[in-house]
């Protein structure tokens, strides 16, 4: 059994109130950055290193072709293009969905797992805010949340996101 794991029982996860005492003393990393920063590197070495369970913050969209993530990604894109691009904060109903997917995923997470690090490009505070309300709401402890925000010179980041960008359009054709 991984160090990060809660133990199970095979037939159930416990009672409700063993379920709500998992999520409260689940250890949560919240990493935020721009593109292009490393927070799914630092996610994925958080799980191969110190027995996280990762969830990316891009999942969804990666997966926008299955129909459960469609409308919540095409609408967070949206809202990216429309608000988030021009330094404003979009109407409510294009990200909150998508927001709401990350935190449901983490707190599924923490009802298996001691430690979750969710990973995810969150430009806007009131974004950011949204999540760790909806996080304590869903049971989550205060005190066991923290935030890292993740920097990088700047010329680091244009030269990886170039490379990115060139990769994707040569594989796409």
């Amino acid at each position: 059994m991984a160090q990060s794991e809660y133990p199970q029982n095979k037939t159930t996860m416990g009672t409700d109130r063993e379920r709500r005492e998992r999520i409260r003393s689940t250890e949560i990393v919240y990493i935020v950055a721009p593109s292009g920063t490393g927070k799914t590197f630092a996610g994925d070495y958080l799980a191969l290193t110190q027995g996280f369970t990762h969830i990316d913050g891009d999942g969804p969209i990666k997966n926008m072709h299955l129909p459960r993530y469609t409308d919540m990604a095409t609408n967070m894109w949206r809202d990216f293009y429309e608000n988030v691009a021009k330094n404003h904060d979009g109407p409510d109903e294009l990200w909150q969905p998508y927001m709401a997917e990350l935190v449901r995923q983490t707190l599924a997470a923490a009802e298996t797992s001691r430690r979750v690090v969710l990973t995810h490009a969150t430009y806007r505070q009131k974004y950011r805010d949204f999540v760790l309300r909806k996080l304590e709401e869903g049971g989550a402890s205060k005190e066991n949340i923290t935030v890292v925000t993740l920097t990088i010179d700047i010329d680091v980041l244009l030269a990886g996101l170039y490379l990115r960008s060139k990769h994707l359009i040569e594989a796409g054709g």
